[in-house]
């Protein structure tokens, strides 16, 4: 009996120890899981509902009590009026002899120019004030006598402003304007983003083709205004300015190229972040506001000769 214990003991033994030194077989390591990135929602913009709470008082209740086809209110105080802004529209401002009227045109708007019919007998000056990022450009008329009219024409990068001046005994002080179809279309364009879904490749804004045929040729002066261009090249026709993200097309500044006449005032268009321009140029000056406010930044072309 002891003997088949020993056995028995030794055997098992022997058996665990084989075991022990068997090779093991290897086990798959469990690899870690890749982490899902999720592409970030595209940011929705305001509704038309917010951009209209964004307005004064008395124009939201303008807008939201307007009947279609009547005429745009016009709202007057004794010594102020503020006028709808209509493209095809003249309004007129009344003034007394040595006193000034205040126009205020819309904030961010660039007046480029100004034409006044008598510079004799009136006078006219632009200011600024207001943010000085998005300045509120303000004309200020004063005539020499009573009994006097003329007309003034103001030049700017979204309006034209058509100015009846006459002058009296009695002077309105501040001038004003809302600008209703423009606010309509801000809503309505608005609304429509809310269910526009992501653009295609196709709807890009940058050029289709090779990009090491890009042109970056460009150098871009004054960095302490906000809305410097990050970046300026151009492809064969055209000149593409790269914004600071988030810059509002309402803000955006006027272009002038210089030309053998002089500088010449351009039309762009902003598509996504770029400011696209249909053609080249070898100098060009992007301003915004007035006066002392005005800032301005020149993009130049450094490469060779086109």
């Amino acid at each position: 009996m002891n003997i088949e214990r020993t056995l028995t003991v030794s055997i098992v033994a022997g058996v665990i120890a084989f075991a022990g030194c068997a090779p093991q077989q290897a086990q798959t390591p469990s690899l870690p899981q890749t982490p899902v990135v999720m592409a970030p929602a595209r940011p929705k913009g305001p509704t038309g509902a917010q951009i209209l709470a964004e307005q004064p008082a008395l124009v939201r209740t303008i807008i939201q009590e307007h009947q279609p086809g009547t005429a745009w209110l016009t709202l007057k105080t004794a010594t102020s009026v503020l006028y709808p802004y209509s493209d095809d529209s003249e309004v007129r401002v009344v003034a007394a002899p040595l006193r000034t009227v205040d126009i205020a045109l819309e904030p961010g708007e660039t007046v480029t120019d100004m034409a006044l019919g008598d510079q004799q007998r009136w006078m006219t000056s632009l200011v600024s004030a207001g943010d000085p990022h998005n300045p509120t450009p303000h004309v200020v008329v004063k005539p020499e006598m009573a009994g006097i009219a003329t007309d003034l024409t103001i030049y700017g990068t979204k309006h034209i402003y058509r100015i009846d001046l006459r002058s009296s005994g009695k002077a309105m002080r501040a001038v004003g304007f809302y600008y209703p179809s423009d606010l309509l279309v801000e809503m309505q364009a608005a609304d429509k983003a809310q269910t526009d879904t992501d653009p295609s490749p196709s709807d890009s804004a940058l050029p289709e083709g090779d990009p090491a045929a890009l042109d970056f040729n460009y150098r871009i002066s004054n960095t302490n205004v906000p809305w410097r261009p990050v970046r300026a090249f151009s492809d064969t026709t055209r000149v593409y300015l790269q914004m600071p993200v988030g810059m509002k097309t309402t803000n955006a500044p006027a272009l002038l190229i210089d030309s053998s006449s002089g500088p010449q005032m351009v039309n762009y268009r902003m598509r996504n972040d770029y400011l696209i321009v249909d053609r080249l140029f070898d100098k060009a000056e992007l301003i915004s506001g007035a006066g002392r406010d005005q800032d301005k930044v020149t993009v130049t072309y450094v490469g060779s000769t086109r």
